[in-house]
């Protein structure tokens, strides 16, 4: 009786054994199947996501190449500067400014000792620059009898290849013909005379740019010379 019992539980348990055994594999082959299916599914919306990006277009319908020939084919920008005697407006609430670079001396060093004895010439390693302005004053029609200071309402800064902007201010000499960026202009009157800048020699190139535009205005358009002849 107790061998019939004993064989009867190693029956029932070699039983249990096969069946988790037989489970145990299913679920192994379930998860096997499944792994290759979730594989397959991924490798395909990969593909479909590849292909998508290699159909897909600018919704402008601009190319990168065609962004950067419209850059450089507008004029007044740092890529492609505009030449001396183009005039520009620069525009304010108060009134506008149609501005013009006439000319520039990218050596002035002996220009400006010979327009004051006290001049001092500019520290090692800068150079004194000239630039000729013309500056016409437009009021605004509500209110024509308005005046305005060119200093208030426009920025002249110069940059070369050290990318460094150095601004008019930075000469502190006296110089020959210098503009009255302060005096008060009316509707229609007009201002002529020369800026000075002390720039690094390396910027003192045929390369070197001047940039009009509104004092302390981010959003503001801007301007761009070539201080050099074309």
């Amino acid at each position: 009786m107790v061998y019939m019992e004993y064989h009867t539980a190693i029956i029932i348990c070699s039983a249990v054994v096969v069946a988790a055994t037989i489970t145990s594999r299913r679920l192994t082959a379930l998860t096997l199947a499944g792994m290759i299916m979730f594989a397959a599914c991924a490798d395909d919306s990969q593909t479909k996501v590849q292909s998508a990006g290699l159909d897909s277009e600018d919704p402008s319908g601009e190319s990168e190449s065609d962004v950067r020939t419209d850059e450089q084919s507008e004029t007044g920008t740092r890529r492609n500067p505009l030449t001396l005697g183009s005039e520009v407006v620069v525009s304010e609430e108060s009134g506008s400014w149609i501005v013009s670079i006439l000319d520039a001396n990218l050596d002035a060093d002996d220009v400006i000792a010979a327009e004051n004895r006290l001049n001092d010439l500019p520290e090692d390693g800068r150079r004194f620059v000239l630039v000729g302005v013309s500056a016409r004053f437009r009021a605004p029609e509500e209110a024509p009898d308005s005046a305005r200071s060119l200093m208030h309402d426009v920025d002249f800064t110069v940059a070369g290849p050290s990318a460094v902007g150095v601004t008019f201010i930075s000469c502190e000499t006296a110089i020959p013909d210098e503009l009255n960026y302060m005096a008060e202009v009316f509707d229609g009157g007009t201002i002529t005379g020369n800026l000075c800048f002390k720039v690094p020699i390396g910027d003192a190139i045929p390369e070197l740019l001047i940039r009009v535009a509104p004092p302390f205005c981010l959003d503001c358009s801007e301007s761009w010379y070539r201080l050099s002849p074309t």
